[in-house]
């Protein structure tokens, strides 16, 4: 599977299984009543990332998305597909 950037929008990642977990990862941190910024302070960064992840400006990597998962009270977990 390979990740689709739109031409009218360069730094935009479209893909079904990404806008999945980002809306997933967004309701959580809306659930947890957290900011953008105070989910970036708690994965430790200060350049705004989690506003460009949920807006599709770009993809985190596998690191990041284990740093953000976690800022979330979450842990990613590889599960067979059904």
């Amino acid at each position: 599977m390979t990740l689709t950037l739109v031409s009218s929008r360069p730094n935009r990642v479209e893909d079904p299984l990404w806008d999945r977990l980002r809306e997933q990862l967004i309701e959580r941190r809306k659930e947890l009543g957290l900011s953008q910024l105070e989910v970036d302070h708690r994965i430790g960064c200060t350049e705004c990332l989690t506003a460009k992840w949920e807006a599709r400006m770009h993809a985190p990597s596998l690191l990041f998305l284990m740093y953000w998962a976690h800022a979330l009270d979450l842990d990613l977990a590889l599960v067979e597909r059904r």
